[in-house]
């Protein structure tokens, strides 16, 4: 089973499930858990291959819908019959297959920085990485990565640090995944979903803003985009106080 966390001081409360993206851990929420705690009990996850899940002899089986099947086996083991989820990143994806095979599970969704199709210069990126996993040093590699994903410096030193935690092995295996993604997110993302949605991009996200907002606005009411201020990516991170803000009046909007 997945490592978790669980913060749960009212028994009457909702739950909000907090899915981080590829590269990070349950820290990358570190700026939300005490103001949603005020309010909410919260389950947090590291991912397959991250932080203390590192439990990765399913490898070759690995796939978003695996993934999304191991949140939902932490889900059942603690009794929660239904839950509001918070996503970042990749993290977007998992949660939208889970409302996708589970929608009397999830109650709201909110998507940070999500990831609804890629851009050439996302695929470029990719396919960078891909063609030099084996070829440059794995410490190089990460370092482009989150310094071209996450080039806010203060939020770049936070994720360095959870990369540092991902073996070679879980990298590899995640690349892999991501190299498949770019059919399976235009696939997931193009169904109709019935459950309410926000997501919440940073402005200056150049790989992934495009993207969502025009997804939103061919979209129908069940989703809206708000647009982060002073933010990139990370932008849970990078601007918490609008982040928590508006996130929180959403989920306790009845």
């Amino acid at each position: 089973m997945l490592n978790y966390r669980v913060i749960a001081n009212k028994p009457d409360a909702d739950w909000v499930v907090m899915v981080h993206g590829a590269g990070g851990s349950m820290e990358s929420w570190f700026r939300q858990v005490p103001e949603y705690a005020r309010h909410f009990n919260i389950l947090l996850v590291d991912l397959i291959g991250h932080g203390e899940s590192q439990d990765i002899s399913l490898i070759d089986a690995l796939g978003f819908e695996l993934i999304a099947e191991q949140i939902i086996e932490v889900v059942d083991h603690l009794k929660i019959d239904k839950a509001h989820y918070l996503a970042l990143s990749v993290g977007s994806i998992i949660v939208r297959q889970i409302a996708e095979k589970y929608p009397h599970r999830v109650k709201k969704m909110v998507m940070a920085g999500a990831i609804t199709s890629l851009t050439p210069k996302a695929k470029l990126l990719i396919n960078f990485a891909d063609t030099f996993k084996r070829i440059l040093p794995f410490g190089v590699l990460r370092w482009l990565l989150v310094k071209y994903v996450v080039p806010n410096t203060a939020t770049n030193r936070f994720y360095m640090n959870d990369v540092m935690k991902v073996c070679f092995e879980s990298f590899l295996m995640w690349m892999a995944l991501v190299n498949k993604m770019s059919s399976f997110v235009s696939r997931l993302f193009n169904v109709r979903c019935e459950i309410s949605t926000l997501y919440l991009t940073g402005e200056d996200d150049k790989l992934f803003l495009k993207p969502v907002r025009n997804m939103v606005r061919c979209g129908d009411e069940n989703s809206a985009l708000v647009v982060v201020p002073n933010a990139g990516h990370a932008c849970n991170i990078e601007n918490k106080q609008f982040f928590n803000k508006v996130s929180l009046n959403y989920l306790l909007l009845a």
